[in-house]
């Protein structure tokens, strides 16, 4: 008989949840970040450009590029005010400005479904 194999593996349960969820915003990145979510990485503060919408901790987002293409679905660490203030900055000046230390990233890469895979193949050179 014929034979059909999939293309990639089924996503997780908890990753499937995740895409389920309804974005409260959208956290727009640099392309170092973007590249970096592409890869399996944490999103952190320094790659944040800008803040749609309003969201608390561990709502879902959208993370998209400066050009609005969507990267990834995410739970976010921090609400939009605090990713807001927190944009740019560097794991000290994070620490200063919040009076306390809190989760280096913005968004765990465990927290994050790749949702750009036709972006990671430009971003590793494939066709």
């Amino acid at each position: 008989g014929t034979k059909f194999t999939a293309l990639e593996r089924r996503a997780p349960s908890r990753k499937r949840w995740i895409l389920a969820l309804h974005a409260a915003g959208d956290i727009v990145v640099d392309d170092g970040a973007a590249k970096a979510i592409r890869e399996s990485k944490s999103l952190f503060a320094a790659g944040v450009q800008n803040v749609f919408g309003e969201f608390d901790p561990h709502d879902a987002v959208r993370i998209v590029t400066l050009g609005g293409r969507e990267v990834a679905h995410a739970l976010v660490n921090y609400s939009a005010a605090d990713v807001r203030r927190m944009m740019g900055k560097n794991k000290d000046e994070i620490k200063e400005m919040l009076g306390r230390e809190g989760e280096a990233a913005v968004v765990n890469r465990d927290n994050t479904v790749v949702t750009d895979v036709a972006g990671l193949s430009a971003a590793r050179g494939s066709p």
